[in-house]
């Protein structure tokens, strides 16, 4: 995630001699930390980071970052849970009836 992450800031972002690998690698753990034992998809982990950049970069957000940073903490809450290699807690469960997926 660090290079596509460094990609995209210098892309959009004004200031790149404030966007250091460090601050790079910080938002990256804040993703890897939030999304905790969660199946999420890397762009909403992408998105996250992303705008924990702008908020370390103290750039005010528009609305559309906040939407954009709020969806991604959505996503991330509403993912299934993978423990001990089993995915548990999933809005989408298969269902079973007599041992047959319906």
């Amino acid at each position: 995630m660090h290079n596509k992450l460094k990609q995209r800031a210098a892309l959009n972002l004004a200031n790149q001699n404030e966007i250091t690998d460090e601050l790079i690698g910080r938002c990256c753990e804040d993703a890897n930390e939030i999304k905790g034992t969660h199946i999420v998809p890397y762009w909403v982990l992408e998105d996250f980071a992303y705008i924990r950049l702008k908020i370390y970069l103290k750039i005010n957000l528009s609305e559309e970052d906040a939407l954009l940073y709020e969806n991604a903490l959505k996503q991330i809450k509403n993912s299934p849970l993978e423990k001990n290699g089993e995915v548990i807690n999933s809005v989408f469960k298969a269902k079973t009836r007599k041992g047959i997926l319906v």
